[in-house]
């Protein structure tokens, strides 16, 4: 009896229908826009790997980026098999790994700060106890249907906005602390290095500004994504024609990019530092 509604569950309809008008293009696909544009995510997954193949990373760190690549090509598979199919079984393919990217940047983000010695890591605070909760909560989000869909809606959105909220304030952390820190371990050499130090010194001034810039962009299109999704979500009948959730989703896959491209160069720094030692 169980499995028989465990198996209702999984086949039942989504808990969510976008904006995107159903089976305008084909008989077969739901979202026909929302379904082609997860192939951005899947995109974003294979650069990724590629720039860790060609970059020199601490062993930690190249296996929490490379199942952040994993996870963003299964999160790309149950972004098309979702809107493409509206069924909850599908939607839980696009939501959990989501949720488990999320827990490796949180993962990824503490061990950088661990590496550069931050005095917040000597504590345990609410940014290392969110991740913690949601790492057990969101096993809850499969049976949360059986209570009502908005539940299963709710607390799906409400563990993501808990990873997204760790996340920038651990960023905000390290951007606060990166220029003392810098200057402290490897800005200060510039003046008297040695001819074999240099080319390390000027890597990571190099790797510093880049995080500038790629900070700067990746703001503007997260504040961009995010804007788009809440005004799709609220004047749905108004801008359905722009078919703006899979803009979204393409902008989503810029901004996780630039993400993974920001924590990378802050693991190069850290390389660097200790090659300086």
């Amino acid at each position: 009896m169980l499995l028989y509604t465990s198996m209702s569950i999984a086949f039942a309809p989504s808990t969510i229908d976008w904006c995107e008008a159903n089976y305008t293009l084909s008989n077969i696909i739901a979202e026909p826009y929302n379904t082609f544009s997860g192939l951005f995510i899947a995109i974003t997954a294979y650069i990724l790997q590629q720039k860790l193949e060609n970059t020199s990373l601490y062993k930690k760190y190249t296996s929490s980026f490379s199942n952040i690549s994993f996870l963003l090509f299964i999160t790309s598979l149950g972004t098309i098999f979702f809107h493409g199919s509206l069924l909850f079984l599908f939607q839980l393919l696009d939501e959990i790994p989501m949720l488990l990217i999320g827990l490796q940047y949180t993962y990824i983000l503490k061990n950088i700060e661990y590496d550069m010695s931050l005095p917040e890591v000597k504590t345990y605070g609410i940014l290392d106890f969110l991740p913690t909760i949601v790492s057990h909560a969101m096993f809850l989000i499969p049976f949360a249907y059986y209570i009502h869909s908005y539940a299963q809606i709710m607390l799906f959105h409400f563990l993501i906005k808990c990873i997204e909220t760790v996340v920038v304030f651990k960023l905000y952390r390290l951007s606060k602390n990166i220029n003392r820190w810098f200057f402290s371990r490897i800005f200060q050499l510039y003046g008297n290095c040695i001819p074999q130090l240099c080319t390390h010194v000027i890597s990571g001034i190099n790797a510093k500004k880049i995080i500038k810039t790629y900070t700067y962009i990746g703001l503007i299109v997260y504040i961009t994504s995010m804007g788009i999704w809440v005004a799709e979500n609220m004047f749905c009948e108004k801008l359905r024609q722009f078919q703006l959730h899979a803009i979204w989703h393409m902008l989503s896959s810029i901004g996780i990019f630039y993400l993974n491209m920001i924590m990378i160069k802050y693991v190069e720094i850290i390389s660097i530092s200790k090659k300086l030692e």
